[in-house]
């Protein structure tokens, strides 16, 4: 896929197709952050690619794809470890996505300021944003988009010690995945995996194994009211 991006891009340089040349640079950026999986080289290229698309976008005010970019360059930011500069990033592409009627983006953006507040240890911001999204992707009725959500919750609730809670949050993700279909490429810099940090936590292998199948009973719907309560709940470090 690479390949046909960089080829396509090529012509569209050759052709001097400025929409061409910046749509190509968009794609061959998403390309790059999807086969680097996440490594800091690929999203340090892929934020150059970003830069230049936008620019390009910029000159003949393409707000839906300058909204695009924008949100993009913040997940690159957040992936090589510069979270201020990925959190201005994120709030301006929000504002553009509500602006526009984007309300995916905009979730994906919420989603991102969780992350963020995570990475930079601000665990009730982390707290108010996946709250914010998990109920956004309840409004949008989108199966997915509630999924997606549970991993990032999970894992705050490891990390805030409320392993029980976590734990099930997984397996009942192990559910829906395995209803839905899907694995995550990859996840932001400094999001640990929950069951690595309920591990490291000291709890029996025995007990995972419990709650795991305690929650691999749960449904999506009733996944997500619970990850709620459990945001509700204001998890602190202990």
């Amino acid at each position: 896929m690479m390949d046909y991006y960089g080829d396509a891009l090529a012509i569209y340089r050759e052709l001097g197709d400025e929409k061409g040349i910046a749509d190509g640079l968009q794609n061959l950026a998403f390309a790059n952050m999807t086969s680097s999986q996440g490594a800091p080289d690929g999203m340090e290229t892929s934020a150059r690619l970003f830069e230049e698309s936008l620019a390009r976008y910029q000159a003949f005010d393409d707000k839906r794809n300058i909204a695009s970019v924008v949100g993009a360059l913040g997940y690159t930011r957040m992936m090589t470890g510069h979270p201020a500069e990925a959190r201005a990033a994120i709030e301006q592409a929000i504002e553009l996505n509500q602006a526009l009627g984007f309300a995916a983006r905009e979730n994906d953006g919420r989603l991102a300021l969780g992350h963020i507040a995570r990475i930079t240890g601000e665990y009730d911001e982390a707290i108010r944003h996946y709250r914010t999204a998990l109920l956004q992707a309840v409004e949008m009725a989108d199966a997915s988009r509630k999924l997606m959500h549970l991993t990032p919750v999970a894992s705050l609730l490891a990390a805030t010690r409320h392993y029980e809670e976590a734990v099930r949050l997984v397996g009942a993700v192990e559910r829906g995945r395995d209803e839905q279909g899907g694995t995550l490429s990859f996840g932001p810099v400094g999001i640990t995996d929950p069951l690595l940090e309920v591990r490291s936590g000291g709890i029996a292998e025995a007990q995972i194994e419990a709650w795991l199948a305690e929650g691999r009973q749960i449904d999506l719907d009733s996944a997500v009211e619970y990850a709620l309560a459990a945001l509700d709940s204001e998890a602190r470090p202990g």
